[in-house]
């Protein structure tokens, strides 16, 4: 484990990261710093837990609004795997009704 330090807010925060994560958990903590400061001054300084709450819940929103998204984006591929069935059953009797109607022809010309 490799010890980190982030800075939120101005305070600074001893973690750990699992080797070789370091640079991901250092992008992390700076991410959740800008969120911190971005609401710091759109409401002020109202403590660094409130700020932090904050922050994490724009994070949970988020995070909500992505899983949504990939359920409706799961859901449209369900459909279109489906309706690709019903394209490929579709393709196959027109290829038998063509195939009907070119044996139809060629007897035809035959007949005639």
């Amino acid at each position: 484990m490799a010890k980190i330090r982030l800075e939120i807010n101005g305070r600074p925060y001893d973690m750990v990261a699992e080797d070789g994560q370091e640079g991901r958990v250092i992008q992390l903590g700076q991410d959740m710093a800008k969120r911190v400061k971005n609401i710091a001054h759109q409401v002020g300084q109202v403590g660094e837990g409130r700020l932090i709450l904050m922050a994490a819940l724009q994070l949970a929103d988020e995070m909500q609004a992505l899983q949504a998204r990939i359920e409706q984006l799961e859901t449209l591929s369900k459909n279109a795997a489906a309706h690709q069935n019903t394209v490929q059953q579709a393709r196959d009797y027109m290829t038998t009704v063509y195939g009907d109607l070119a044996d139809k022809f060629e007897t035809l010309a035959e007949q005639l």
